[in-house]
């Protein structure tokens, strides 16, 4: 069988490509990414390729395993900003967002620039989620502010009240 690979075109056949070491695990740490990620994956990885040449197995293995190890954290950070909470899908859109911009121009040494684009929308991300509590918050408390104006759940029944006042006078306190 005759595989094409859709970063640089290159054609061989299946048996080639699973006798050497360097691809057999590289092909393995993009079948073990995210599923958004891994489908950005060999496009992204094509921004990597050297002008005028094929990005060597042993390359795609070493950007394979940063990929990895970047797209399994919980929370993204960048030049000494406050962590963000990050998901495969932000990795994904990040990829995307590469893969459209810049595609046929500079390559790549690093995922750095994807860091930067990724943590920009982690937090534009988290700042929309926290903007959305606030609102909730804020809803909630007209609700119990509008409840309490038309006497309800957040007011006192009258016979309550009126227990209140009996055992205030009772005891001799002062409202």
């Amino acid at each position: 069988m005759k595989l094409v690979c859709p970063g640089c075109g290159l054609t061989a056949s299946a048996e080639l490509w699973a006798d050497d070491a360097a691809t057999r695990q590289a092909l393995a740490l993009i079948l073990g990414l995210p599923g958004p990620v891994r489908e950005q994956t060999l496009s992204y990885l094509g921004l990597f390729r050297p002008a005028k040449r094929a990005l060597a197995w042993s390359r795609v293995r070493s950007l394979a395993t940063a990929l990895r190890d970047l797209t399994s954290r919980r929370e993204i950070t960048w030049k000494n900003q406050p962590p963000r909470p990050v998901t495969p899908e932000l990795w994904a859109q990040g990829m995307r967002q590469m893969i459209e911009t810049k595609r046929g121009q500079d390559r790549f040494d690093s995922h750095g620039y994807l860091t930067a684009i990724v943590y920009d929308l982690a937090n534009k991300a988290d700042a929309e989620r926290e903007s959305r509590a606030h609102a909730d918050v804020a809803r909630h408390a007209r609700a119990r502010n509008d409840d309490a104006a038309a006497g309800g759940p957040g007011q006192l029944p009258e016979e309550v009240k009126a227990m209140i006042e009996e055992t205030k006078k009772t005891l001799g306190l002062r409202r």
